[in-house]
This record gives C-alpha cells, sequence and structure tokens, in this order.
C-alpha cells in the first residue's frame, strides 16, 4: 500500500519510479570504476598508437641488412686488394 508522501519523495527525486531506484555508493563505485577502466584503455590506445609500425620495422630492417652487406663487401675488396 502506498502512502501519500512517496509520490511527493518520487516527485523531489526527479520523477524516478520503482524501476529506477536513487543512486547509491554503489553506483558510484561503479562509476568510479567505469572511468577507471576508460582511462587505462585510452592509456593503452595512446601506447599502441606510438608503436612503430610493420613497414617502419621491415624498413628499418631491409636498411641495416643492406648497410651491413655493403660495409662487409667493402671491407672484403679492400682485404683482397691488399
Amino acid at each position: 500500500m502506498a502512502y501519500r508522501g512517496d509520490a511527493r519523495r518520487r516527485r523531489a527525486m526527479g520523477g524516478r519510479g520503482r524501476s529506477s531506484p536513487p543512486p547509491s555508493n554503489t553506483a558510484r563505485v561503479r562509476t568510479r570504476a567505469h572511468r577507471l577502466l576508460i582511462m587505462e584503455v585510452s592509456a593503452l590506445r595512446d601506447q599502441l598508437a606510438r608503436m612503430p609500425t610493420r613497414g617502419y620495422i621491415a624498413r628499418a630492417a631491409l636498411g641495416i641488412i643492406f648497410s651491413t652487406s655493403v660495409v662487409s663487401t667493402l671491407l672484403s675488396w679492400w682485404l683482397i686488394a691488399r
């Protein structure tokens, strides 16, 4: 059985009925946890954005291989000519 004060209390709470209870401490904790989760995900996204791409790594590896082969070829030619 509903009392007269319930309708006034519901209006004061912003018109919330029985389907949505007023926010409690657990709701605030969930919201805080949700914010922390969003912050962690955005931090991970930023870290991934700063990681070099595969193409960049492949170019660097090919540059190292090419420069090493040139140096070793020049060194071998120099040793042969001596």
